[in-house]
């Protein structure tokens, strides 16, 4: 029997994968006349640490709407997991009124998805700020505008008396 033991830590981003993914898929564009909105992404986003070394693992849903001149669509990726991202081996599905519009889609505006998603999955091992830095943030922030609000209902309650002094 072997007394080797590993110590895994499991550190969740998936508000941080979430926000990442819509921020890099809502910014593209194809000469000002494709444009990506309303992108929704779901699902689960980890980093593990093991001796040192870290492991970004996910699986995540993205959809998303896009829009060419008068046509409209919308962009699926029913299935993204972190082993399939570097072989670009999932699946993006085109939806769409009008199949110019669709080939025009699927010939450039996917493999620029392709290469954010990438880019994406690369970046995760980098991030500093996982979810709980996040979510401590988004704490602080609103305890300061608690602070703040406070502060204007108490400067508004003390009444302000004239000195009697000359």
């Amino acid at each position: 029997m072997s007394d080797i033991q590993f110590v895994w830590e499991d550190r969740p981003y998936t508000i941080w994968a979430s926000r990442e993914l819509s921020k890099r898929l809502g910014s593209i564009e194809l000469d000002g006349t494709v444009v990506l909105s309303d992108v929704v992404v779901t699902g689960d986003c980890s980093v593990c640490v093991s001796r040192g070394k870290k492991i970004g693992i996910f699986e995540l849903n993205v959809r998303c709407k896009w829009e060419l001149t008068t046509t409209r669509g919308e962009i699926v990726i029913p299935e993204l997991v972190s082993e399939d991202v570097e072989d670009d081996d999932y699946v993006v599905k085109v939806t769409g009124e009008d199949e110019e519009s669709k080939k025009t889609i699927k010939e450039k505006i996917v493999p620029e998805i392709r290469k954010r998603v990438k880019n994406f999955s690369k970046q995760l091992l980098r991030a500093e700020r996982g979810d709980g830095k996040i979510r401590k943030d988004e704490k602080a922030k609103e305890s300061v505008e608690v602070v703040k609000i406070r502060k204007e209902k108490t400067q508004r309650r003390v009444p302000i008396v004239p000195s009697s002094r000359p």
